[in-house]
Order: structure tokens, then sequence, then C-alpha cells
């Protein structure tokens, strides 16, 4: 009986085992996905560099990595809309393909670039504080379109700390805007929110810098969020390579001298009286010699008015 109960054991773990390597028919398998991803962001690389027109560059490009591997628009949308739905792989598959991007671009002197915040240690004066994931995949469609984060500071986070949120962004599509919001968020000792808001157009580095302040900062926090709305083509926001980094300036805030509250009471000479406000005040051109003029005109007789217009 035991001896059955371990075949059953070992048969479901292999049955279990080859259905998880297992991609449906249609979809690019993993190891050929890695490689078309990796010339598919080197063509998207070469379309950015390119100097003229960078949309003809994008289709042009992408169609020959395309060509390259024997599929077409449709199929590479239907495979990556499924690797989307097993993110577990296709965090698998970045990662290798980010190790090669890094590694190819570090030739030229730009893979350190990359890395030389995520590398920072979580102390010192300029440190990695970062805590949460290090990447995250968004989808305009789905209820996978925002990334958020909250992060306690401790006593390490001082009065006058810079804060910067730190990432980069590869998008995956055929066609329409790319075009994200990023939101960093400090919230003060005395429960105030110090907002800053960024546009995301296109891919490459992204900084988010929270300005500097004179109070104690308790909570770090922001999101990701992508503004594309839906379309047929398929569409996808890699952001990775995250990094929250404090800052420490040698530099002093600068001091405000405080304003003293404005005094309402004006003051008056001494030797001047104050007008009354219960008394009415004329006006000075339609008195003359203490009789007003006007009102003499205005309550002059009808006759005597008309005889004085007739001579």
């Amino acid at each position: 009986m035991k001896r059955t109960a371990w075949w059953m054991l070992l048969v479901a773990a292999v049955f279990l085992a080859s259905c998880e390597t297992r991609t449906p028919e249609g979809i690019v398998p993993p190891d050929e996905m890695e490689d078309l991803l990796y010339d598919y962001h080197l063509a998207q690389s070469m379309a950015r560099q390119a100097p003229d027109s960078t949309a003809y560059r994008y289709r042009l490009y992408t169609e020959a990595v395309y060509r390259k591997y024997g599929i077409d628009a449709a199929q590479f949308d239907s495979s990556m809309a499924w690797y989307t739905r097993h993110s577990d792989r296709l965090y698998k598959i970045y990662e290798r393909v980010n190790r090669r991007l890094v590694e190819d671009v570090g030739a030229s002197g730009d893979g350190s670039m990359r890395s030389r915040y995520t590398s920072l240690s979580s102390t010192g004066d300029t440190a990695n504080v970062w805590t949460d994931v290090p990447r995250c995949i968004l989808t305009p469609m789905g209820g996978n379109n925002v990334f958020t984060f909250t992060m306690q500071a401790d006593s390490s986070f001082h009065v006058g700390d810079r804060v910067m949120w730190h990432f980069y962004v590869d998008w995956i599509c055929r066609e329409g805007q790319r075009s994200a919001q990023a939101v960093l968020a400090l919230t003060l000792d005395n429960d105030s929110v110090v907002i800053t808001n960024q546009s995301i157009y296109g891919g490459g580095e992204q900084r988010i810098m929270a300005p500097r302040t004179d109070r104690g900062i308790k909570r770090v926090s922001g999101f990701v969020y992508v503004t594309d709305t839906w379309s047929a083509s398929f569409k996808l926001m890699m952001v990775s390579d995250f990094s929250l980094v404090r800052m420490r300036s040698r530099e002093a805030l600068p001091t405000s001298s405080p304003s003293s509250p404005a005094d309402t009471l004006v003051k008056q000479p001494a030797n001047k009286e104050r007008p009354d406000s219960l008394r009415p005040v004329q006006l000075a051109d339609t008195v003359r010699h203490g009789r007003p003029m006007l009102n003499r005109r205005l309550n002059m007789p009808r006759q005597v008015h008309r005889q004085r217009l007739t001579q």
C-alpha cells in the first residue's frame, strides 16, 4: 500500500512538472521567447537612436524581428498575453533578458549606469532603501495597470534628506502611445503630504525627485499608472531596477524669519481725529461754502428754471 502511494505521488509530480513547462499551441516557447524579446528590445533601442522617423523605424525593425523567428504580430501579441497571465514565467524570462542586455550594453560603458543605484547599500549618506519587488509588469487592461508601494521611514531619515525614486521603463507594443504617470509622496511628521508627479512618455531611465523639507519624513509612498487606453494590439510596460535613494545633503536648509501677524488695528496719529462711521461724510465736489450746490439746482421751482433757460 505504501509503495502504491509512493508511485502515485511520483507520477503526479512528473505530471505537474510536465504541465508547468508546456505551452499551448501557437505560443512561443520560453527559450525562444527569451531570444525574441532580446532582439525585440535591441530593435527598439536602434529605432530610438535613428535620426529620422522613430515610428517608421519601430515598425521596420519589429517586422524584421518577426520574420527572423517566423511569427507575425498576432502570434506575438497572443504569446505576450499568455506570458502576462503567467507572470512568474515572464519574470524569469526578463531576468535573463535584462542580464544579457546589461552585459552587452556594458561594453560601451552604459551597463554600469543602469545598476548604479540598485548596487548601493542601505546605509550611508547616499543609500538605496528600496525593499519592495525589483520589477513589475503593467498592461492597460485587466486591472493590472498600476503598481503601488508604501514604506515607513525609519531613524535613518533625517530632516533635509532628499528622496529619489529611480527605475527603468521598457515598452512592448507595435503601435499607439506609450504614456504613464509616476507619483512620489512624502508624508511628513505633521501629517502633511508633499507630492511629486512626473509624466512618462516612451522608455528609458526615470527619476522622480522629491524636494527637501524642514520636517521629518514619516512615510514614503508612490505609484506608477499606465494611462494608455486599451487597443486591439498588445501593449505591455516593463518597469525594472527599482531603487529608492535617500541622499543626505551637507547644505543647511534656508531659514526664513517668522513673519509677525498682521495688525488689524491701523494706528492713527495722536493729533488726528478718527472718522466716525455713524456720521455721514460729505463729498467735497458737492459742497461749496457749506451749501449743497447740486441739491439747490434740483430743488429749484420749474417756472424759475424755465425762465432761466429761455433767457
